[in-house]
Formats: structure tokens, sequence, C-alpha cells
């Protein structure tokens, strides 16, 4: 009879141990992925939003080659927006993605991975943001 007993507590520990392991390792977080998914899309918006912004101002007041943050030019950092937009934020990216849960290998560290480089994105995006309002807002008071 304990033979029985210790079989099954045996069997049951090792289930146990089979959905932990696949929840943490095999199943992505799916709250994760759509955070991840959100962000993505968000970024996008941003990159296109800021691209937007800087080509209108620098190509209207002829600044594309003057320094604009970190050394860089309107025209460096419009280059450096549409590089992240042509290498990252595209189709491709988002079919990854969106595609997740059928690819075995991405597991919940690695959708945790993926979204704490999209959230560094949207930090560098929002102060090249921050940085052109700054700098327009001063140069309108100053001669507006």
């Amino acid at each position: 009879m304990i033979e029985i007993i210790g079989l099954a507590v045996a069997v049951l520990g090792l289930f146990m141990a089979f959905s932990t392991y696949k929840k943490q390792v095999v199943e992505p977080d799916l709250d994760t992925k759509q955070v991840l998914l959100e962000k993505f899309d968000f970024l996008k918006q941003l990159n296109e939003k800021i691209t937007q912004k800087l080509i209108n101002y620098a190509t209207e007041n002829d600044k594309l080659d003057e320094v604009f943050m970190q050394d860089l030019t309107y025209r460096e950092c419009i280059n450096l927006l549409f590089s992240l937009k042509e290498k990252l934020l595209n189709e491709e990216t988002e079919k990854t993605i969106v595609n997740i849960n059928s690819r075995a290998n991405i597991n919940s560290l690695r959708l945790k991975s993926l979204l704490d480089n999209i959230e560094i994105q949207i930090k560098h995006h929002s102060e090249v943001d921050s940085c052109f309002t700054l700098y327009v807002q001063r140069y309108y008071l100053k001669n507006g």
C-alpha cells in the first residue's frame, strides 16, 4: 500500500514539475506577448512621428546639416531613425512577434528580453522627441 501511495506522489510530483517547466520555459507568457506587440506598435508610430517632425523642421529651416543632439546632425539622426525602422520596425519583426506562440524555442524570458529592448528604444525615441521639442521651443522663443 505504501508503494502505491509513493508511486502516486512521485507521478503527481513529476506531473507538477513538467507543467511548471512547460509554463516557464516552453509556453510564452501571453500577457507579455500582448504587451510586447502593443509596445512594438507604439514604437513604430513614435518612430514615424519623430522622423516626420525632424524632416519637416530641418528641411523647412535648412538645418539638415546642423548639429541637433549628441554631435549628430539632423540628417544623421533622421538616417538613424530610418535605419532602425528598416531593420527592426518592419513587417517581418511584427510577424515574428505575432507568431511567437508557434515557436517553441522562444520562452517567457526571451519575450521579456525583447520587451526590455523595445522599452529601451521607446525611451531613446522619447529623448529625441523631448530634445527636439525643447530646442524648437527655445528657438522660437528667441526668434519668434
